[in-house]
């Protein structure tokens, strides 16, 4: 009879500790969706090419998920040459670096900013490109 008591209660304990013969484990939830960049806004939309001229790159970036893991910013410039730039958190859910643009050449044209996050479980996004004028300084006094 002690026998048949103990069988009884291992198998009891088990079949509780298994979520009442549920299995035991919970589901399992995995983040496929990549995060939500709403709003990207670049100021001064104008540069002087030859200034020290800086921009302030501000986004809006959420993850419902697993949580924003990293925010950049890639800087195409008019010569074809790139940088990039990591945002910082800021506020809520907004995402900004001051970012002083530069290049090789001192040709005038449009300077691309395309910011893009990553979640925690790998998943990314892009926003589309915003371009700033980047325009050559105005002519010196003939004096």
């Amino acid at each position: 009879m002690k026998t048949i008591r103990f069988i009884v209660l291992i198998v009891g304990s088990v079949w509780a500790l298994t979520g009442c013969g549920g299995g035991g484990s919970a589901p399992v939830v995995t983040d496929t969706a990549a995060p939500t960049i709403s709003r990207v806004a670049v100021e001064p939309s104008t540069l002087i090419v030859s200034g020290v001229t800086s921009v302030r790159v501000e986004a809006d970036v959420t993850d419902d998920s697993s949580g924003v893991d990293a925010v950049t910013v890639k800087a195409t410039y008019p010569d074809g040459s790139e940088a990039t730039q990591t945002l910082s958190a800021g506020s809520s859910t907004t995402y900004a670096v001051q970012f002083t643009p530069s290049w090789g050449g001192s040709q005038p044209g449009n300077v691309q900013f395309v910011v893009s996050a990553r979640d925690k479980a790998g998943n990314s996004s892009s926003a589309s490109a915003v371009g700033v004028r980047a325009a050559a300084p105005p002519p010196g006094t003939p004096w």
